[in-house]
């Protein structure tokens, strides 16, 4: 195995603990910019999920958007039934599963660009 491939997987997996941390926190305390920001965030984080995981395991978008989808199940699930200061939402969960598409895609489109050789 690569190092790039080692340092690829561990951004991956630094982000998807930040992800984990970001939506577990009990006591999230953050006041929202502007109406549907939370919608953002979900995007945005699972939107990084999918493309770091893409960038790092190439191959791999059908394993990778399972796991992003069950990890938005999860996460609702559990700031629902076992977070008393929060609340699960089927929309952040929506949000969650399109921003790992929109993720698996973009990162599937820089990382698959044929190599040209300008001269």
């Amino acid at each position: 195995m690569s190092p790039r491939r080692n340092l690829r997987r561990a951004l991956a997996g630094v982000w998807t603990i930040a992800l984990l941390v970001a939506l577990l926190d009990p006591h999230p305390g953050v006041s929202s910019p502007f109406p549907a920001a939370d919608k953002v965030v979900h995007f945005v984080l699972f939107a990084g999920y999918g493309a770091l995981w893409t960038w790092a395991e190439r191959g791999r978008v059908v394993a990778i958007v399972a796991a992003g989808v069950l990890l938005a199940g999860f996460t609702e699930l559990a700031q629902q039934y076992w977070m008393p200061m929060r609340t699960g939402d089927l929309l952040d969960a929506l949000f969650d599963v399109f921003g790992v598409a929109c993720g698996v895609f973009v990162a599937h489109r820089v990382t698959d660009r044929p190599k040209t050789n300008a001269p």
